[in-house]
């Protein structure tokens, strides 16, 4: 709808609804492409990731874009509840603060 139907501007037959903040979860490809999306479109856009940036699973490239775009990286936060008000819209996250243990046997790192 965004880029096909042009749903960004305003007078759109299906226009979208723009937030002025906005929260993508996760660290991979399709969370890249999502959060410069919506960082195009003029949101203040945040990846939240609950691991570190040498965790990320994306692409080096996508994040090194995602960078250069001015999207921010709220790293080692966990996300546990999402606040909404009397009309369900979304107005905020509880989040919490993770750390990385040493690598296990393995060689991943887990959270805690």
């Amino acid at each position: 709808r965004i880029n096909l139907m042009g749903a960004f501007k305003e007078d759109a037959k299906t226009p979208i609804k723009k937030a002025k903040k906005a929260y993508v979860i996760g660290g991979g490809n399709v969370a890249m492409d999502a959060v410069r999306s919506l960082k195009r479109l003029g949101v203040d856009a945040h990846i939240m990731y609950r691991r570190g940036e040498e965790e990320l699973p994306a692409r080096a490239m996508e994040v090194h874009h995602a960078k250069e775009e001015g999207v921010k990286f709220d790293l080692l936060q966990n996300p546990v509840k999402i606040l909404t008000n009397e009309e369900n819209n979304v107005i905020g996250m509880e989040v919490v603060d993770m750390e990385l243990t040493e690598p296990g046997e393995d060689g991943r790192r887990s959270v805690i």
